[in-house]
């Protein structure tokens, strides 16, 4: 697999690697990604989670209506795990027709089949990986400053995942401080792909993040540590509904 350049995160200005200028392609003809796949999008986090536990959870939040899955895996690193708990959550999500995507691991999601994958701040830089695997894989990218989502764009990725909205370093310690609501209003007018919230999200406040614009939600922990995900995924559901 090739080394793919890498994207400078939020607080950085894009840079060539080299002296070589590193040109920009305009902004390319989108894969046109319903948004409509990102509507309720779950992130797995095992962590020191019961694995069992994690993947009843994934199973039943599909079934009531996630649709779109990211594997995130972290903290496990042996790759047959990492494999074989993907191939599990893929098979999920193919049963129910939701998207499924790896987190960071190109190797992986190309190895299994993924639809695609969702690069993180410190990942790829999507223009290379774009051009090896054509218009039909699917990839997802962070951002939380306007900057980042023009590149990001600009360098042909199909969704952004836009954070954190709240707090949620409980879930992830390199996330960003709270930025609110308003990075998806400002964001949103600097880009045209589909928008997901993502950083503390739950039912009680994913009405907000729609209103906001985004296209869809993420979650984690408000699915894997609750007694009914499936109860979760449809108050999810119906905050979306009640801001149409």
């Amino acid at each position: 697999m090739t080394k793919y350049k890498q994207i400078p995160p939020d607080t950085e200005r894009l840079q060539a690697p080299n002296p070589k200028p590193l040109v920009r392609p305009a902004r390319r003809v989108s894969t046109q990604l319903d948004p409509k796949r990102l509507r309720i999008y779950l992130i797995t986090d095992f962590g020191d989670r019961n694995a069992k536990l994690v993947l009843q959870a994934v199973s039943a939040a599909i079934a009531a209506g996630v649709t779109a899955v990211q594997y995130r895996d972290k903290e496990e690193n042996r790759y047959e795990r990492r494999r074989v708990r993907a191939i599990r959550i893929k098979a999920m999500a193919a049963a129910h027709g939701a998207l499924f995507v790896v987190n960071d691991d190109v190797d992986l999601a190309l190895e299994i089949g993924a639809d695609g994958v969702h690069l993180g701040l410190d990942d790829a830089d999507p223009t290379d990986l774009r051009k090896e695997l054509g218009p039909s894989f699917v990839i997802g990218g962070s951002a939380g400053t306007v900057e980042r989502a023009v590149a990001l764009e600009r360098a042909g990725v199909d969704y952004l995942g836009v954070g954190a909205i709240y707090e949620a370093r409980q879930s992830k310690a390199t996330a960003s401080p709270p930025r609110g609501t308003a990075a998806i209003k400002m964001i949103k007018q600097h880009v045209s792909l589909p928008i997901v919230g993502v950083g503390g999200i739950t039912p009680d406040n994913a009405g907000s993040v729609f209103s906001a614009g985004a296209d869809g939600v993420a979650v984690i922990r408000s699915v894997l540590d609750s007694d009914n995900p499936g109860r979760v995924v449809a108050r999810l559901w119906s905050a979306w509904k009640t801001m149409q």
